[in-house]
């Protein structure tokens, strides 16, 4: 199939370059990789049977936009690290930190005391984010 070895063709000239640029964007070799593996897979699924010419932009705003949604997720990530003191940050290594929304106590677990006061600090919350 002419069209395949075209595309694999063009996805190994892109590599190096937006490998490059995810970890400059990321600062996380895994995190580079995998946005360049998942932009390249989309544009294979999505954009394959398109022309040879229209592939490099494509191929670009896709990496883009997944690096977006990356940096979109983390931020997120990071507003809940106050609340979830065992969530660790990507830049400072891997970790084997258990997933700290299963570390969290089920609400029956808590006195009355501790579940008046998470009732509190939600209202505190939900009045935070209507501002």
């Amino acid at each position: 199939m002419p069209e395949t070895r075209e595309l694999e063709q063009f996805l190994i000239s892109v590599e190096r370059r937006a490998y490059r640029m995810a970890l400059v964007s990321l600062g996380h070799h895994d995190d580079a990789l995998d946005v360049v593996q998942e932009a390249m897979m989309q544009l294979v699924r999505r954009y394959g049977d398109k022309p040879a010419e229209e592939w490099r932009p494509l191929f670009y705003r896709i990496l883009q936009n997944k690096i977006n949604d990356l940096h979109r997720r983390n931020r997120v990530r990071n507003q809940f690290k106050g609340w979830l003191p065992s969530l660790s940050s990507r830049n400072d290594g891997e970790t084997d930190n258990p997933d700290p929304i299963q570390s969290v106590a089920a609400p029956e677990h808590f006195s009355p005391e501790a579940v008046n006061e998470k009732r509190q600090e939600l209202v505190k919350l939900e009045e935070a984010l209507k501002k």
